[in-house]
């Protein structure tokens, strides 16, 4: 989250010379592969394991605490979820017949002769396997597969595939935060980020918000392209564009094929709207700190008083006017 963080910082001081024309708005066409990401997370069984430390779910799985059956029934609430593992290096070697490792790991204190879970490492991952070191502490992220008292914990380093721009990408889980659900996938050094975000919108319901990071690196330039979307706001998306001299270009979906410049030229454009949706506009800039309901909600019944409104403003108006209106509930999602 704190690319996107970066990027409000930026957008606030920029000064840009990039024009909304169509050509721009066409220039996003080569990013669209980026949803992909999107739809590949949406394809994951993203249910995060029970909260417990390494020493307590080897002792529940692979030690003597509970019995056969009590171990398959509890089992059932860690089959195939992430979750977040902590253990010293034991050793790490090829897979017969494959081109994966095994990482084999130890609890701290752990009085265990051998192991108390292990990690396939994927080929893909194969710098990550030479990187670790026997006695060395690492945390790493994995998906639960089984278990058993000879090696203790089976666990696998999870990751997919998906048509894109980026020759052999493989996102591979590479983080989990329980604060906010954050879960994210990466690859190619993370060049490309792909996460899933809980925002809380009150009375215990959660809404998943979708953002997608992408660093470019060319011989004169560096390029973050940022991809957002979140169900709740009805298919709504957003892009931004931000280059190596800080120029920004965005284009929310449903406000037209054009884009919206820097915020900070905001007074001129928007100096053509009516009234009330001046003070539609105002009432969305002066909120401060909304939680995830409002935001979201805001957004929403200014989407539906605009479509209501018969004012013929300009494509890169009302693109000024959603931005100003949804980069709260992007802010919110971190």
């Amino acid at each position: 989250m704190r690319l996107i963080m970066l990027f409000f910082a930026i957008l606030s001081l920029a000064s840009t010379n990039v024009h909304a024309t169509e050509a721009v708005a066409d220039y996003f066409q080569k990013y669209r592969w980026i949803e992909n990401g999107v739809d590949f997370l949406k394809s994951r069984s993203l249910e995060l394991a029970p909260v417990t430390s390494c020493k307590k779910l080897n002792a529940m799985f692979a030690e003597d605490d509970l019995t056969a059956i009590q171990k398959k029934r509890e089992w059932e609430a860690y089959d195939d979820k992430l979750i977040p593992l902590t253990g010293v290096v034991q050793e790490v070697a090829e897979i017969p017949l494959s081109d994966d490792f095994l990482a084999i790991f130890k609890c701290s204190g752990s009085k265990s002769f051998v192991s108390d879970f292990t990690v396939r490492i994927p080929a893909h991952k194969s710098d990550l396997a030479y990187e670790m070191n026997v006695g060395e502490k690492r945390r790493v992220y994995v998906r639960l597969k089984d278990y058993s008292s000879r090696s203790g914990i089976e666990t696998e380093m999870d990751y997919g595939s998906f048509a894109g721009g980026l020759d052999g990408c493989k996102p591979t889980l590479a983080r989990i935060a329980r604060s906010n659900g954050e879960i994210v996938y990466g690859c190619n050094d993370n060049d490309y980020l792909v996460r899933k975000i809980d925002v809380d919108m009150g009375e215990g319901t959660l809404e998943r918000f979708y953002l997608v990071d992408l660093r470019e690196t060319g011989d004169t330039d560096k390029n973050l392209v940022i991809y957002a979307s979140g169900p709740v706001l009805k298919g709504e998306s957003l892009y931004l564009h931000v280059n190596s001299q800080k120029e920004v270009i965005g284009h929310v979906s449903s406000a037209g094929s054009c884009v919206f410049e820097n915020e900070k030229d905001l007074e001129s454009p928007l100096s053509v709207l009516s009234d009330k949706d001046k003070e539609r506009v105002a009432s969305i800039r002066r909120m401060k700190n909304p939680t995830g309901r409002e935001a979201i909600n805001n957004y929403l019944q200014f989407k539906k008083d605009l479509t209501a409104s018969n004012s013929d403003y300009s494509c890169e108006v009302r693109q000024l006017m959603h931005w100003v209106a949804i980069r709260n509930v992007f802010v919110l999602a971190k």
